[in-house]
């Protein structure tokens, strides 16, 4: 037993910490117990988004009423990513889910619901899949989900220095 502990011990002092991280097994990811969505949104560009905020700022749109952006992001809001775009909420793909009921009658309000994370790669278009299950599922047609194209990442590299694109926490 002493001599199984010893090589063991003598593997992981030669390991590195990368092997050592593949070798343990992968956690569920946090979406593993939930259902998978059904819906295919579409996306909103970058520069759609931007033409809702000129807009908006002409008097022609309002955030929160004709459309609202949904920031799906969690703990990745920290320095150096610490903003948000204006109009935006945050509600946490990790319980978005779970409160999309309480959640729909707010959003269900507003026809064009706009999901995005970091790079709306995964959580954002999951979340924009759900509501939009959610909506189909009640036949539900004056709401609809989108996904903004780049996430967050793309419209701070676009909009991160024009006035007003970013609201720093």
């Amino acid at each position: 037993m002493t001599s199984t502990l010893q090589t063991a011990s003598n593997l992981l002092a030669k390991a590195t910490t990368t092997e050592v991280a593949a070798a343990l097994p992968k956690p569920p990811s946090w979406f593993a117990h939930l259902p998978s969505p059904v819906s295919k949104p579409a996306g909103l560009s970058i520069d759609e988004l931007h033409a809702f905020l000129e807009k908006e700022k002409a008097g022609q749109l309002k955030g929160g009423v004709d459309w609202i952006v949904v920031d799906v992001r969690r703990t990745d809001i920290e320095a150096p990513n610490d903003y948000f775009i204006p109009s935006a909420v945050n509600l946490a793909a990790q319980t978005f889910y779970q409160t999309l009921p309480a959640l729909y009658p707010m959003l269900s309000k507003i026809p064009l619901v706009i999901f995005h994370c970091s790079s709306s790669a995964g959580r954002g278009p999951r979340c924009a899949a759900w509501y939009q299950d959610l909506l189909d599922s009640k036949k539900e047609t004056g709401s609809k989900a989108l996904v903004l194209t780049g996430g967050i990442k793309a419209w701070a590299e676009k909009y991160g220095g024009e006035e007003g694109a970013l609201v720093r926490l």
